[in-house]
């Protein structure tokens, strides 16, 4: 009975360590001789560059499972040409493999079009978004073409301008799909108040009497709208510059502008300048007048 016992307790510590080491040799994977790659799905893609894309070459080993199958997969991801990717086993006969690798291609932009917005601003975006006829819609085109889109309109003050992307299957080109761009630019933002600091020459209120045509919203002024226009503030940045070289100080640099949301209507702006020293004419000299004397000219 004794003696039954060892052998069972025997037999139970080989199990049970073999039981361990099969994990790790199915972890460690069987390499075999790759003797073939077969492609699926691809039909606007080249199926031996998808190939030569994955880093798999016939007649080179390599190991099922193993890092060079997921290596491969992680490349035709890189690519942003797939939806969906696959690498799977087609037959094994003996120490030889056979591939299949499987994709699903991205639709292909065949027409686009822009909604809620005029034919003139229409044809400026359509030169600056990058949708072009034929090639892939990927998820990075769609967020450029949104950046784009907003950025055209802060330049013109819609600070809250929203853009949504339709997608329609093309019912003539296969895999293909029709883009409409919904854009709603909202209402245009306004200057709440513009704050100044280092201004000594001019006070509050003329520093932005200079600023021209760039006001900040005051319940009196009705026709003067205070709408905020990014190009419109570099220009009256420009005039204030202008204004004070007028009086002598020719050193004059707005040091810091900053523009920051007050609310979902309103900017706040912030300037900070640096006026420098005010300049006066001491003397002027005059050389090579001869049809005029010194005096006439000084007097002119």
């Amino acid at each position: 009975m004794k003696r039954f016992f060892q052998v069972i307790l025997i037999l139970f510590t080989l199990a049970s360590a073999a039981m361990a080491q099969q994990p790790a040799q199915q972890q460690e994977g069987k390499t075999y001789i790759l003797s073939g790659i077969e492609v699926k799905g691809a039909e606007f893609s080249d199926k031996n560059l998808i190939i030569s894309l994955t880093g798999l070459v016939i007649g080179d080993p390599v190991t099922i499972p193993g890092i060079q199958i997921s290596d491969g997969i992680r490349r035709l991801w890189k690519e942003n040409i797939f939806s969906d990717i696959n690498i799977d086993a087609d037959k094994i006969i003996g120490d030889k493999i056979f591939l299949i690798i499987t994709v699903k291609e991205r639709p292909r932009i065949s027409q686009f079009s822009f909604q809620g917005i005029s034919k003139s601003q229409a044809d400026e975006l359509r030169e600056k978004i990058n949708f072009i006829r034929g090639t892939i819609l990927t998820e990075a085109k769609r967020q450029s073409a949104r950046r784009v889109i907003r950025n055209f309109y802060i330049e013109k003050g819609f600070y809250n301008t929203s853009i949504e992307i339709e997608e329609n299957a093309d019912k003539i080109l296969k895999n293909g799909v029709t883009v409409n761009l919904i854009v709603n630019k909202g209402k245009r933002i306004k200057v709440k108040y513009i704050e100044v600091e280092g201004n000594a020459a001019f006070d509050d209120k003329k520093v932005k009497r200079k600023l021209k045509k760039f006001y900040e919203k005051q319940w009196w002024r009705v026709w003067a709208r205070s709408k905020y226009v990014p190009k419109q503030f570099r220009e009256a940045q420009g005039n204030l510059i202008t204004a004070y070289q007028d009086l002598g100080y020719r050193d004059v640099v707005v040091l810091n502008d900053s523009v920051f949301r007050y609310d979902e209507e309103h900017v706040a702006v912030k300037l900070r300048l640096y006026e420098g020293q005010q300049y006066f004419h001491r003397n002027i000299s005059w050389a090579g007048n001869y049809q005029y004397n010194s005096e006439v000219l000084q007097e002119v």
